[in-house]
């Protein structure tokens, strides 16, 4: 770069020299000028990759921009509807509360009333038991009746033949008594008729 375009003669002017020392600069000059140009060059071109590249990014971009809206709409309509869920979940929760409560109360009255059976059928149990115990006795007791008839039956019958034979006896008697009593009027008749002959 620093060489001169034309071979300098062992003598020359002060103008040579100028001019050379000139065009030596001029040259240096468009060296430094084109290298700078290429460097701009290369620049802009480095900068032109880079804007396309950040176009291509900022479509890109712009593109998940557009996703992320519509993504955003849709998560904001599922929001809305995960919280009319969430009204009508609640608006369930409160029911089943209600429910449950009422559940729980009839639960409290059936054990209140089980309970009371309970205590009933206990009771009813002991009555019943007690009531068995009078049934057993009832029984025993007509048993013993029955055996006590059985026995007076028997002495009854025992009886009414004992009765049977006293009046038989009875009406024997009676009969020997009438026999007697006829022989003792005849008696006292043949007597009397004796006494009226003997007076005579």
């Amino acid at each position: 770069m620093n060489e001169p375009l034309t071979p300098r003669p062992k003598k020359t002017s002060g103008s040579t020299v100028v001019l050379g020392l000139l065009a030596a600069i001029f040259l240096i000059t468009t060296i430094v000028q084109w290298k700078k140009a290429k460097a701009a060059n290369v620049l802009v071109t480095q900068t032109q990759s880079q804007v396309t590249q950040a176009k291509a990014e900022t479509a890109q971009l712009q593109s998940q921009l557009n996703e992320a809206k519509a993504s955003n709409t849709n998560l904001q309509k599922q929001l809305e509807e995960a919280k009319g869920g969430s009204t009508r979940l609640q608006s369930q929760v409160e029911e089943a509360n209600t429910r449950l409560a009422d559940l729980q109360k009839r639960v409290t009255e059936t054990t209140a009333a089980s309970t009371q059976l309970k205590s009933q059928l206990d009771q009813a149990t002991a009555g019943s038991t007690q009531l068995q115990a009078q049934a057993e006795e009832a029984k025993n007791a007509a048993a013993q009746v029955q055996a006590q008839w059985d026995r007076a039956k028997a002495s009854s019958a025992e009886l009414q033949k004992q009765a049977d034979d006293a009046k038989a006896q009875l009406a024997d008697l009676q009969a020997k008594l009438q026999a007697a009593q006829s022989q003792i009027a005849e008696l006292q008749a043949a007597k009397q008729t004796t006494t009226t002959k003997k007076k005579r």
